[in-house]
Formats: structure tokens, C-alpha cells, sequence
């Protein structure tokens, strides 16, 4: 099983020296541990992981080129079921979105493209309300720091998105 090198912040991008590899019996093996080395390289964390604990497959993105996380903020946009194209938006798809003034008048609109997805997740188990985790330059995040609670959000698939 494969195990942290040290402590790793949600979003970021695993290296060779972040894996750390520990033996322990088959029995004792954690429900989704990650039991290959490429199942970890090139792949980011969705959730922060402390020092010698298991990576967990279920709390991994997918393979990503390192210049996708390098130098991004990370941000949470909200969205609807539609928005997440009923449930079929999933970590590493790249989507358009464009913010536009919720009246009119109000505002300048923007476009952003070929955003990575790092992460769709419901705020509640019943709701139909979700947040889009995004990976962002600066200059994206400044727009959109810039519309909040200004502009409602549309999301689309990019084109160039894998599925």
C-alpha cells in the first residue's frame, strides 16, 4: 500500500517523493487503498492527506499535466444539477463558464475558458445544489472574486474536454 511522504494539501499534485510505499498483510489493506505507484503519479489530491496515511482511489483526480495545478488557485463556484449536466460533469473535464450579471445593467459579463474540474460535490445528500471546485489563473480568479454575489454562473462543456 501506498502512503503519504508527509502532509499534502488538498488540489496538489503528486510527485514521486510524496509516495511513500509501506507493507502491510492483505487483511489489514484499507478499503480503496492505492496498491500501485502509477495509480498515484500524475494525479492530484481532492482532499488533504496527513503524513503516512493511506491514499484512498475514491479521493484522487484524475491524471493531469502538472502545468494544469501549477501556479492556480483553487475555486468553489456554485451550480445546479443542470449545471453539472446531471451528474455527468466529473473531475478533470475542462468547461467554459460565463458569469453574467444576475440584472441587467449591473455589470460586465465574462467568459472563461477550458477550465479544469477538479472536483463536483453536492453540498447535501438530498440537495440538487452543487459546487464546481475549479482550478484558476490569477487573473480568472480576480473575475471572479470581482462578479461574486453579482453574476450567476453558466457552465459548459469545453470542446477540448476528454469525455
Amino acid at each position: 500500500m501506498y502512503t503519504a511522504a508527509r502532509d499534502l494539501p488538498a488540489y496538489h499534485f503528486i510527485r514521486e517523493d510524496d509516495v511513500r510505499r509501506d507493507e502491510i498483510r492483505s487483511s489489514e489493506l484499507p478499503d480503496h487503498a492505492v496498491t500501485a505507484r502509477d495509480a498515484l503519479l500524475r494525479h492530484y489530491t481532492v482532499n488533504s492527506i496527513s503524513q503516512d496515511d493511506p491514499f484512498d482511489s475514491t479521493k484522487l483526480g484524475p491524471i493531469v499535466d502538472e502545468q494544469a495545478l501549477e501556479r492556480r488557485s483553487v475555486v468553489g463556484l456554485s451550480g445546479s444539477s443542470a449545471d453539472v449536466l446531471n451528474g455527468k460533469l466529473a473531475r478533470g473535464d475542462l468547461v467554459d463558464v460565463l458569469l453574467s450579471p444576475k440584472e441587467a445593467g449591473t455589470g460586465r459579463g465574462a467568459r472563461l475558458q477550458e477550465l479544469l474540474v477538479l472536483d463536483v460535490d453536492k453540498r447535501s445528500k438530498n440537495a440538487r445544489d452543487y459546487v464546481i471546485v475549479l482550478a484558476v489563473s490569477a487573473s480568472e480568479e480576480r473575475l471572479i472574486l470581482r462578479s461574486a454575489g453579482s453574476a450567476r454562473a453558466f457552465f459548459s462543456r469545453s470542446a477540448l474536454s476528454a469525455r
